[in-house]
C-alpha cells in the first residue's frame, strides 16, 4: 500500500535529505523539507497538515531531539 500523508523531513546534510525524500516519495508520501530546526517549526507554524516528522538528530544549532521536544509541546 502506499501513504497519502504529508512527511515533513529535516536534516541538514543535502544527500541523506534527497534519499530520504525519494524514497518517502516513491512509497506515495507528499513530503516537505527543512534543512535546519527552525525552518521545521516555520513550516509547521504555516498550518501544514503533516503527519509524521523525520528528522536527523545531529545538526548544528537545534539538534533533532530539540526540535522533536519543541514540537511535542506545540502539537502534541
Amino acid at each position: 500500500s502506499h501513504g497519502t500523508e504529508t512527511i515533513l523531513v529535516v536534516a541538514d546534510d543535502a544527500r541523506v535529505r534527497r534519499v530520504a525524500i525519494s524514497r518517502l516519495q516513491t512509497l506515495g508520501y507528499s513530503v516537505i523539507e527543512a534543512t535546519k530546526g527552525i525552518d521545521a517549526l516555520k513550516e509547521l507554524e504555516a498550518g501544514n497538515d503533516v503527519a509524521l516528522l523525520f528528522s536527523d538528530v545531529a545538526m548544528p544549532g537545534m539538534n533533532g531531539d530539540e526540535l522533536a521536544r519543541k514540537v511535542r509541546e506545540r502539537w502534541p
